[in-house]
């Protein structure tokens, strides 16, 4: 179950990676056409919010799990 939590977790890093590293490209690759630029600029980042939810959803699942594992007690940093 962990290892598929796992493999999850690096496909999202991976598709965030790619989609981060094609809209740099873009920026410095002028191209001519800045409607279809801007279509694409708005798939991307509607892809990008996406898995911004999912990684915020895993995130609360964890969350959850860890609270319950531990009582919700805070952990507390060490100055």
């Amino acid at each position: 179950m962990t290892s598929i939590r796992r493999i999850r977790d690096r496909q999202i890093q991976d598709r965030i990676r790619e989609i981060t590293g094609k809209i740099i490209k873009r920026r410095s690759e002028v191209r001519g056409n800045a409607y279809e630029e801007k279509r694409q600029a708005e798939l991307e980042l509607r892809e990008l919010r996406k898995l911004e939810t999912e990684v915020k959803q895993r995130r609360t699942q964890i969350d959850s799990r860890f609270k319950a594992y531990t009582g919700d007690v805070k952990a507390r940093k060490k100055l």
